[in-house]
């Protein structure tokens, strides 16, 4: 199973990709075995403790941007978690960084 989370540099998205990799990823049923072949963390930057494990890949670039997001997706995903974002009173004091990552990261 192939997993992308967009922000995955973020405080939400470092916590959802550490709980896949505990588990294993995520399963269908419940009683199903997970397996996490790849994961796929897209964001702009990332903290200095990366995962150690051969399936986590780091992606860094700018969500809004067809081109960056293109190669992560091309062969393929089983999930996305989109947690890329820009909030509350960033978004409202720099407008055009919200549009450009809260909708063009979207339709990316």
């Amino acid at each position: 199973m192939k997993v992308l989370i967009t922000g995955g540099g973020g405080f939400l998205g470092q916590r959802l990709a550490a709980a896949l990799i505990a588990r294993g990823g995520l399963s269908s049923e419940s009683r199903a075995p997970a397996s996490l072949t790849e994961l796929v963390l897209l964001d702009q930057v990332f903290p200095a403790n990366r995962f150690q494990d051969d399936r986590v890949r780091y992606l860094e670039g700018d969500i809004s941007e067809p081109k960056f997001v293109a190669p992560a997706i091309a062969s393929g995903v089983d999930a996305v978690f989109h947690l890329a974002a820009v909030v509350s009173a960033q978004a409202e004091s720099e407008i055009d960084l919200g549009m450009r990552a809260n909708i063009d990261g979207v339709r990316a």
